[in-house]
C-alpha cells in the first residue's frame, strides 16, 4: 500500500459539487455503505466522504470521517484515476479494519481497482 498524502487538491469540497455527485453519479452499494462514481475528466481522483443525517455524535461522525480518509489515503495509488468519488457512509463497527474493508469491497465493485485485492 502507500502512504502519499492525501491533498486538498484531492478533495470534493463544495457542497453543489457534493450535490451533483449524489444526483448524476453512478451509485454502487454494499451492507453499510454506497459510493457514488462520476469521471472528472482530469489525470486524478477527487474524493468526499459523507454520513446520513443524525449519524451519532459529532465525535463519532469525526471518528468515522477521519478513518474512511486514512484508508483511501493508503489504497488510493491501487485505483483508477480519473474520478469523483463519493463515499456514505453508515452506522457500524467504528475501526480501522471495518472501513477499510469498506472502501475496498466498494472500489472492486465499481471497477475501480488496478490491482486486485
Amino acid at each position: 500500500m502507500g502512504d502519499a498524502r492525501f491533498t486538498r487538491d484531492e478533495r470534493i469540497k463544495k457542497s453543489g459539487e457534493i450535490k451533483l455527485l449524489f444526483k448524476k453519479g453512478s451509485p454502487v452499494s454494499i451492507g453499510g455503505a454506497k459510493l457514488f462514481v462520476s469521471g472528472n475528466g482530469t489525470g486524478g481522483n477527487r474524493v468526499a466522504f459523507t454520513l446520513p443525517r443524525h449519524f451519532g455524535t459529532a465525535v463519532q461522525r469525526n471518528r468515522v470521517k477521519r478513518l474512511c480518509r486514512e484508508a483511501y489515503r493508503l489504497r488510493k495509488n491501487t485505483l483508477r484515476s480519473g474520478h469523483d468519488l463519493l463515499f456514505l457512509m453508515y452506522s457500524g463497527p467504528d475501526s480501522f479494519g471495518f472501513r477499510d474493508g469498506q472502501l475496498r469491497r466498494l472500489c472492486k465493485k465499481a471497477g475501480l481497482l488496478r490491482i486486485s485485492g
